[in-house]
């Protein structure tokens, strides 16, 4: 199997997936607003080792997510995402680019009209894009058709135009 390039292994993280705690209950191991990120994962329906970012779990509290996952070695958390999936009151999963800075995004995207070289700005809390080639293009609204690509993906595809 080929070696990731850096920019690939970038993509790979902006895609893992992701949820958002939205709401509280009984015995709830996280805090509304926490971005809990699945690592390692192989495909959906399996088990991802995972942390809820820029927290730093002790021993005894996963004591208290045993009804939500499962252990492994040391103070790793496995979750399963299915966990997560039948309760969309306590867990939204999060879009590719949603709770994310704009320096964590990618340079180049994919729509269904073609690859862009892209520049970020956040307004109102809400992330929107512009075509960094064309100082004319509107910024616009990153939606779920738009998915971060590589510079190689990029060029392939200016080359064939």
């Amino acid at each position: 199997m080929p070696q990731l390039t850096e920019e690939q292994k970038g993509i790979e993280e902006l895609l893992k997936p992701r949820y958002l705690c939205i709401a509280d209950f009984w015995n709830n191991p996280f805090e509304v607003g926490d971005v809990i990120q699945f690592e390692d994962y192989k495909d959906y329906h399996d088990f991802y080792t995972g942390d809820v970012l820029g927290k730093d779990w002790s021993t005894a509290f996963m004591e208290l997510k045993k009804p939500y996952q499962e252990f492994s070695e040391g103070t790793s958390i496995v979750w399963n995402m299915r966990a997560f999936t039948p309760y969309p009151h306590l867990f939204r999963k999060l879009e590719w680019w949603e709770h994310r800075e704009v320096s964590e995004m990618p340079e180049y995207v994919k729509s269904p009209i073609g690859f862009f070289k892209v520049e970020w700005i956040i307004r109102n809390d809400e992330l929107f894009l512009s075509d960094a080639t064309d100082k004319n293009d509107p910024w616009i609204k990153v939606s779920p058709t738009i998915l971060p690509c590589t510079s190689t993906d990029y060029l392939n595809f200016k080359n064939k135009q």
